[in-house]
């Protein structure tokens, strides 16, 4: 199985979103590996922000390469991770196999951050907003920037 996550900086609302950040073509890179490896599978996520990049360039390359193909946009909440995370899938299954590549079925019950760290008191992103939000509630999206933090017994 091959799974990949490229840069999503230029497409991510978070950031720039610069079309032409060079970052951008190491999903094209992913495909080389695809098409020299021959893995069974593949995993290919990213931000749902790649659709308006070069989702199409991807995607026409993606269905070259001898695999079953499928895609979707998913938030990952409702696959038991305890934040809100809307993600762009690829999934791929080589064709000489004999199955179908096939997304999850979605767990409507979300998990809260107090679900899976229950001495949390609450948490904050700091580099976003400046609220903090209370365990019980929807959790942010953990990112890799230093200034998110969580709080525990006040501390």
């Amino acid at each position: 199985m091959l799974d990949s996550s490229p840069p999503c900086q230029g497409f991510s609302i978070c950031g720039t979103r610069d079309v032409k950040d060079k970052r951008n073509d190491l999903s094209l890179e992913t495909i080389r590996f695809i098409e020299g490896l021959r893995p069974k599978v593949f995993l290919i996520e990213n931000v749902t922000g790649l659709m308006k990049g070069k989702f199409n360039q991807i995607f026409t390359r993606l269905r070259s390469t001898g695999y079953k193909l499928k895609w979707k946009s998913i938030n990952a909440i409702y696959y038991n991770v305890p934040q809100s995370r809307q993600r762009l899938i690829f999934l791929g299954v080589r064709e000489d196999l004999p199955t179908e590549p096939t997304f999850p079925k979605p767990n409507l019950k979300v998990q809260r951050l107090k679900d899976v760290l229950p001495d949390v008191d609450f948490h904050s992103r700091g580099q976003f907003d400046k609220m903090i939000k209370h365990p019980e509630l929807l959790p942010y999206t953990i990112t890799k920037t230093p200034s998110m933090f969580f709080v525990q017994d006040g501390v």
